[in-house]
């Protein structure tokens, strides 16, 4: 784990992190993964005076010497609660741990910022609209989506179409465009989402 100032932490949870390192006799990777990952990101949120809700926790072999348990070395895997996965890393050091969460974070800040812009709701190259930009469409634009998107059912071989106002369509039209906002906000919530995230999905 990245080392700080343990000073005033509670006892319990230092000694909570120290045996949250600690990979047990036959144990997986994995299955030290699937143990320690939840109780590490809660001892970090419930901390948040002494650490950042961004960390690693590296694995250590646990080593029975002298009649009591030391720590061994370090081995090769940590986890990580930006991509929130278990990462095998090149060399077992604090320094390369430290490298790849700080290229993780810049690479979640980077994908946080290309999602985080607004999308341009103009109608050129067929993007959704703004509310300005839907009040002054002409009467031919709002029936084109009007009877594209809503409201035509088809029958047999014929289509049936409801007549409205066109103060009825446009609202049915600005309607239809905040619902495309809605989607548009969940996928961008969505793609921000870490990648082990979306993998089990």
């Amino acid at each position: 784990m990245v080392k700080i100032n343990y000073s005033g932490l509670n006892p319990v949870v230092v000694q909570a992190l120290n045996n949250l390192q600690y990979r047990y006799s036959g144990e997986t990777p994995e299955i030290w993964y699937s143990r320690v990952h939840y109780p590490f990101k809660t001892l970090l949120e419930n901390n948040p005076k002494y650490f950042s809700k961004n960390g690693f926790i590296q694995m250590i072999k646990k080593l029975y010497k002298d009649g009591e348990f030391k720590a061994g070395r370090r081995l090769f895997n940590i986890y990580c609660t930006v991509c929130d996965s278990l990462v095998i890393i090149h060399k077992n050091t604090i320094e390369c741990a430290n490298k790849h969460l700080n290229e993780c974070i810049t690479k979640s800040t980077k994908k946080h910022l290309a999602y985080s812009n607004p999308i341009r709701k103009n109608v050129k190259k067929g993007g959704a609209l703004n509310r300005k930009s839907v009040s002054s469409l002409s009467s031919n634009r709002v029936d084109e989506i009007y009877l594209i998107y809503c409201f035509i059912f088809r029958k047999g071989l014929n289509n049936y179409t409801y007549e409205h106002s066109n103060e009825i369509k446009k609202r049915i039209v600005n309607r239809l465009i905040n619902n495309v906002r809605v989607i548009q906000q969940a996928w961008r919530s969505y793609k921000k989402r870490p990648a082990s995230f979306t993998s089990q999905i």
